[in-house]
């Protein structure tokens, strides 16, 4: 893993969000509640903190784009690969 274990966990908790963003039309409070969170605001914070980017603005580009939105990492951490 080479992470701390609630670090792994945000970062797996944020990469199925994107996940389930980029393929279902689910609002963000559902997908927020899908994968831990209590709130869409601390879901909301929890991604933009993670990958600079709103999970709204992630999901309106992910569908413009036929590549993908280029989501830079926070911290140094490489972004979500497609399909994790």
């Amino acid at each position: 893993m080479g992470r701390p274990p609630l670090a792994y966990l945000t970062w797996w908790r944020l990469t199925t969000a994107m996940r389930l963003l980029r393929d279902s039309d689910a609002p963000l409070s559902v997908v927020a509640e899908q994968v831990g969170y209590g709130s869409e605001f601390a879901f909301a914070n929890a991604f933009k903190r993670e990958f600079n980017l709103a999970p709204g603005r992630y999901r309106r580009n992910s569908r413009s784009s036929e590549g993908g939105p280029r989501v830079r990492a926070a911290r140094g951490r490489p972004p979500a690969v497609r399909g994790t």
